[in-house]
């Protein structure tokens, strides 16, 4: 499970005193973005060989939708889509074997989901005769796009999943109105943080290079 003490800020300044620079402010943001890319590495590997733990995912709370013109989602559309989009780009999902791009799109309540519509045959799921009163998504240009929404007045969904980069949702207020910032819990369980520590001393734990004899002697 995840460890509520284990946020950003404190893994980077963890890593910055036992490299004896915590008061390193250049060290301390460079940790910080290093241990979201090998917590992205450690979670895709976690997942391929234990399917996603729901400790990892991250809900973006309620995201208004925005009316959408066909020929932003896809040239070729036919106009008589209704299509709506969120009125903001999406974090990317971390990258996994998994078919959809992320873990759930869908209502609010959680208690309808949408399957996601590969671009490459929207066309068809729109011809179909099964599927084409159903609700669909498209992912693209960092928006999700909603084919055909559930009812007239639909205008918020959710999106749960697992995150690249966990520091981008915190412009994505979530129905109890919390925000994400680098001293929130990071998604990252425990026995996970060891190996993320290891992999940042490691690339942080260089020699520091030995002035040159020469330019020594010119100095003084």
């Amino acid at each position: 499970m995840v460890e509520p003490n284990i946020s950003l800020n404190r893994i980077a300044y963890s890593a910055a005193y036992t490299l004896g620079r915590q008061y390193d402010n250049y060290l301390l943001e460079k940790l910080k973005f290093e241990a979201v890319g090998i917590a992205a590495m450690l979670i895709r590997r976690d997942f391929e060989r234990n399917g996603v733990s729901r400790e990892f995912l991250l809900s973006l709370g309620c995201i208004p939708l925005v009316c959408a013109d066909p020929k932003e989602c896809c040239v070729g559309l036919p106009a008589e889509y209704e299509l709506l989009r969120t009125d903001r780009k999406i974090p990317k999902p971390a990258r996994t074997k998994d078919s959809d791009s992320f873990y759930y799109v869908g209502t609010v309540d959680k208690r309808k989901s949408f399957y996601e519509v590969p671009f490459e045959i929207y066309d068809f799921v729109g011809q179909n005769k099964y599927t084409s009163r159903s609700t669909y998504y498209i992912y693209m240009n960092d928006y999700v796009y909603i084919l055909n929404p559930p009812s007239d007045t639909f205008k918020w969904i959710n999106i749960t999943s697992v995150f690249a980069d966990p520091r981008q949702i915190a412009d994505f207020v979530t129905c109890s109105g919390d925000c994400y910032s680098d001293d929130s819990p990071f998604p990252l369980s425990e026995d996970l943080l060891p190996l993320l520590m290891t992999e940042l001393l490691r690339l942080n734990s260089v020699d520091q290079p030995v002035e040159d004899k020469e330019v020594r002697i010119n100095n003084n």
